[in-house]
Parts: C-alpha cells; sequence; structure tokens
C-alpha cells in the first residue's frame, strides 16, 4: 500500500467512526426525550384518572 491509500482508509475509518458516534448520539438522545414524554403522559394520566375517581367519590358520598 502506499501511503495516500493508507492515509485516505484511515480518513474513511475516522468518518465512519465520527458518523457512528453522532448516530448513537442522536439515538440516546431520542431515546431520553421519548421517556421523558413517556413518563410526563404517564404522570398526567394518573393525575386525570384520580382526579375523576375523587370526583366520582365525592358525587357518590354526598
Amino acid at each position: 500500500m502506499t501511503g495516500i491509500s493508507q492515509s485516505s482508509d484511515t480518513a474513511q475509518r475516522t468518518i465512519r467512526h465520527l458518523v457512528l458516534a453522532a448516530a448513537v448520539a442522536v439515538l440516546f438522545g431520542v431515546q431520553g426525550c421519548a421517556s421523558s414524554i413517556e413518563t410526563f403522559g404517564l404522570g398526567a394520566g394518573v393525575g386525570i384518572v384520580g382526579a375523576f375517581s375523587l370526583l366520582g367519590c365525592a358525587i357518590g358520598c354526598h
């Protein structure tokens, strides 16, 4: 192999590693965001169910 060919292979390998690292970072970033949204949705859903349960109990017990 020549020096130019080796440096070209090294550059391509470095670019592939950077692209892979960026893809993994984006994937984990999106996953963290999805987890936050899911947690918020779960908390809001439990809160709404609790509010309706309390309202039903207040009407039923009155």
